[in-house]
This record gives structure tokens, C-alpha cells and sequence, in this order.
């Protein structure tokens, strides 16, 4: 298993973006439906979104606005920035990337203990 598997991704990161205009947005939104021209499942997107350094499991945007925020695994904030600019999000849009120590959705496992800080 390397450094960069997924398997080793086991850190959250929460990354807010903001596009530099309304157009850089237009740009990554209309880039978005030419992968996707017939649309795309949540399986296929989740495939595609796994990169060399970090794996995106989540994104909100809006469609009205140059809001964009995605949650990343990965082992270190770095990877998280590495993985940002190797797809180019970098020249369209700042970013801030911060790590979150607790994940709690009604998504996960019921069962699952939510890790609690110390």
C-alpha cells in the first residue's frame, strides 16, 4: 500500500472556495457538463472524484452564487492543496483548507460511536 492509497486517506478536510468571478464559475460548471454531457451518478462521480493525493466525498455549490465547498480525506492538509491544483480548481477559484478532527452526518452507520474530542 502506498503513501497516496486510499486506504491511508483517513483524515477530514473541509475546503471552501470562492471563484474569482462569475465567469471562472460558469468555466468550472460548463467544464463539469462536458465530462458529463448525459449527467452522472453519485457512484461514477464518487469514482472520478478519487485523486493521486486526496479523495473528494462531498461538494456543494450554488447555482447562483461563487460558493463551493467540498470534503476531502486524505493524510495531511498538503495532499489536500496537492490534489486542488493538479485538477486546476486552483485558477479558478481561492481556497482555504482546514481540517475538521469530528465528521458527524445521519449518513454515516447508525451504530458507528462519533469520535469525540478529547
Amino acid at each position: 500500500m502506498t503513501a497516496n492509497s486510499i486506504e491511508t486517506r483517513q483524515n477530514n478536510y473541509l475546503v471552501i472556495m470562492d471563484f474569482f468571478s462569475k465567469e471562472s464559475s460558469d468555466e468550472y460548471k460548463d467544464y463539469f457538463k462536458t465530462l458529463y454531457p448525459d449527467g452522472v451518478t453519485h457512484g461514477r462521480w464518487a469514482q472520478d472524484s478519487v485523486g493521486e493525493f486526496a479523495s473528494c466525498c462531498q461538494t456543494w455549490i450554488g447555482n447562483e452564487s461563487s460558493f463551493f465547498c467540498c470534503h476531502f480525506l486524505a493524510s495531511s492538509k498538503a495532499d489536500v492543496e496537492k490534489q486542488i491544483t493538479s485538477w486546476g480548481i486552483d485558477k479558478l477559484s481561492s481556497f482555504i483548507v482546514v481540517e475538521v478532527e469530528r465528521f458527524t452526518s445521519n449518513l454515516m452507520p447508525k451504530t458507528e460511536m462519533i469520535k469525540l474530542d478529547d
